[in-house]
């Protein structure tokens, strides 16, 4: 029952707002308040294959990446490719200290791996 009002809700502030960027931002706020994270952004890739967020939701104590560009180079060509096929990505703790990969070569071609 209470995704059914969220969804409700949702449809018809959805049907007020005038504009894409409204939508987008709408869409970012209500996709946030179903999952709980700390920040939800709509990332859109330009003819270029530069990157722009073209709307989010977020904590107020969160840095806005809001109309934030990446040059295409930020973004290798394997990553975009897994962009395309799988359009959300979570992350856990922006913040976390990063752990190391093992193994570090893979262990059928005895080469590193090419993340």
């Amino acid at each position: 029952a209470e995704l059914q009002l969220q969804n409700k809700r949702f449809t018809e502030e959805l049907s007020q707002q005038k504009s894409l960027p409204q939508a987008s931002k709408l869409l970012c706020r209500f996709i946030r308040e179903m999952i709980g994270m700390d920040r939800v952004m709509l990332y859109r890739f330009l003819p270029n294959w530069d990157g722009e967020v073209i709307a989010e939701d977020k904590t107020p104590e969160a840095h806005s990446f809001n109309q934030h560009r990446f040059p295409a180079s930020d973004i290798p060509q394997a990553a975009r490719d897994l962009y395309l096929k799988n359009r959300t990505r979570l992350i856990q703790d922006a913040s976390a200290v990063a752990v190391g990969l093992y193994p570090s070569n893979n262990p059928l071609k005895n080469q590193p791996l090419n993340m």
